[in-house]
């Protein structure tokens, strides 16, 4: 059987898109493991406030360029009693356009990657064996030295 960078696609459900022959994969990413300088897709699904989510949900390509993490603010009694009245937030800031958008960390955020044709190739390749993770991770080594 033939293996096709298509068929690995087919076989292995992966969010992508195809853009003038490259092939563009987005992986989950927590809010957590965001890297300044990087261009990540945004899904935006709940407001800034994490107060309402929204029917239609939203996308866009932005690069992120830091957190900011809003303390969350107590009132106390002199009898001990202590009063929320606004909770801890995380917001991840991104630059779209030249413009500064604030999202909040309850939407999703997709790395974006850009694999090589021929890293592809070859991981269709290895995984058309009927190997151990072992024996794979070897000739992944040993391929990866070739290149």
């Amino acid at each position: 059987m033939k293996h096709t960078l298509q068929s690995f696609i087919n076989k292995y459900s992966c969010n992508f898109f195809y853009v003038r022959l490259y092939y563009i994969f987005m992986i989950p990413i927590t809010i957590d493991r965001l890297v300044p300088n990087e261009n990540y897709l945004v899904v935006v699904k709940w407001n800034s406030d994490s107060s309402f989510k929204f029917d239609n949900e939203y996308r866009f390509f932005g690069t992120f360029v830091r957190l900011n993490i809003d303390k969350k603010r107590t009132r106390s009694f002199d009898s001990g009693l202590e009063i929320l009245l606004t909770p801890s937030r995380t917001n991840a800031i991104f630059s779209v356009n030249g413009r500064s958008c604030h999202v909040n960390s309850a939407n999703e955020f997709y790395k974006i990657i850009r694999p090589r044709r021929k890293a592809l190739e070859n991981e269709i390749f290895i995984r058309s064996f009927r190997l151990d993770t072992d024996s794979k991770s070897l000739i992944r080594d040993f391929l990866g030295e070739i290149q």
